[in-house]
């Protein structure tokens, strides 16, 4: 039966910076221990809405736990594991939310028509720390368990985010752009001795403790800072005074929001390769596995068709590959069609390596083409794809491509015609 999929992405160009990470499919993320490493809670929207789940910690028994009417992201524990906060996003607003840990008795603690987000709850189980929109920017928080006596803890123009307490509620790591750059820094509790331990060429984003408290971790990229993040960042540790820096994750995919678990022997994070998925490794990078499969099989082959196409965009390969295949064999009565002068015409795979000797390799710029999906068919082996390329938000080409499955993996055989 042929699976068609239609996606009309209106507001959101899914740009080549992008490529391996296409947000609009189900996904999991935003993982957190339980205080005695027994389970995760994370959030997903594998069913549609973005609710809360909880598993084990080997990614067994994964089951629904609790959701609002809007999507509902960043869940952790307290300190005894008997409550669980998190946050629940509105159009435009964001407020907090804390339940029991078996998913009952919801609370709201924040002012829902505000912008509060990340809350994560001191190692005493005394205070709340997050981050809220205030004066136009970002800046961290800090509250009472039950919500009151909120007072602000940064005050520049920077963009303060994601702030978490350090083991011995003495210290918080945070992320801030006051610099021009997002990189990392630390205060102490009461919101003095802010100081920046990173200095990179790329962003630096959503820090974390060791357990002991010897080492920081977080993600970012080297490249400058107007690459988009979400392209290749990896998973990082440095010490508190920012010195040994090193790169755990060196796989060039999107790997986002690590924690350490609470034995300090296993990282927890995000990796996007195709939707959003929950992996976990050993502290030292080593042993990566996946622990959520979001995806339904027909989600799994159109995210495969998306991720070839973004990749051959951001490395301009396709007409190697349409070549190495074809010389290959690979369906050989496939026959490519051409769109010119109005006329649609039939090429023999023989005339379409000998075409694809010519041409030149696309040299579309990243920071100046956006790329979105208008549509994905795929039926058996072979899977066509229409995809809008935008310069500078006007539509500038319309590209048809053909795919063909090879070894269970998707390659593109080559670019049917452009429209412009």
């Amino acid at each position: 039966m042929r699976a068609t999929f239609i996606f009309l992405l209106s507001n959101l160009l899914i740009t080549c910076a992008q490529a391996q990470c296409d947000t609009t499919l189900p996904n999991s993320r935003d993982g957190s221990f339980s205080p005695d490493g027994n389970q995760i809670v994370f959030s997903s929207s594998r069913n549609g809405n973005q609710d809360i789940y909880i598993m084990n910690s080997n990614g067994t028994d994964q089951k629904w736990l609790a959701g609002t009417k809007n999507a509902d992201y960043y869940p952790t524990f307290t300190p005894d594991g008997k409550y669980i906060v998190f946050d629940s996003y509105g159009d435009g607003t964001a407020s907090i939310i804390i339940m029991k840990a078996d998913g009952t008795d919801l609370r709201q603690l924040t002012d829902p028509n505000k912008f509060n987000t990340d809350p994560r709850v001191s190692p005493d189980q005394s205070k709340i720390l997050f981050y809220g929109k205030e004066e136009g920017s970002d800046h961290i928080f800090v509250m009472d368990l039950d919500g009151q006596n909120v007072r602000r803890l940064t005050h520049t123009k920077g963009n303060e985010r994601t702030p978490v307490w350090s083991p011995d509620g003495k210290k918080i790591v945070f992320i801030s752009g006051r610099d021009g750059n997002r990189e990392v820094y630390t205060m102490l509790a009461d919101g003095s001795n802010q100081v920046k331990i990173t200095d990179n060429a790329g962003p630096d984003l959503v820090a974390s403790w060791s357990p002991d408290g010897r080492k920081i971790l977080f993600y970012g990229k080297n490249q400058p800072r107007s690459v988009n993040p979400l392209e290749e960042t990896e998973i990082l540790t440095i010490n508190p005074d920012g010195t040994e820096r090193e790169n755990l994750t060196k796989d060039n995919f999107p790997d986002q929001g690590p924690t350490f678990s609470p034995d300090g022997q296993k990282i927890l994070y995000t990796s996007c390769r195709g939707n959003r998925e929950l992996f976990m490794m050993n502290k030292d990078g080593s042993s990566k596995r996946q622990l959520t499969f979001s995806l339904d099989k027909d989600s799994k082959e159109v995210a495969a068709i998306q991720k070839v196409v973004f990749k051959s965009y951001i490395h301009p390969i396709y007409y190697d590959a349409s070549l190495e295949h074809l010389k290959e064999g690979i369906h050989e009565e496939f026959n490519m069609y051409v769109l010119h002068h109005n006329r649609l015409s039939k090429r023999s795979r023989d005339q379409w390596i000998e075409k694809l000797r010519n041409v030149r390799k696309s040299n579309r710029s990243s920071s100046n083409y956006t790329y979105t999906f208008d549509q994905v068919d795929f039926e058996g082996q072979t899977a066509f794809v229409k995809l809008i390329i935008f310069q500078k938000g006007e539509k500038k080409f319309i590209d048809y491509l053909c795919l063909y499955k090879f070894n269970q993996d998707w390659k593109v055989m080559t670019k049917l015609f452009t429209m412009k």
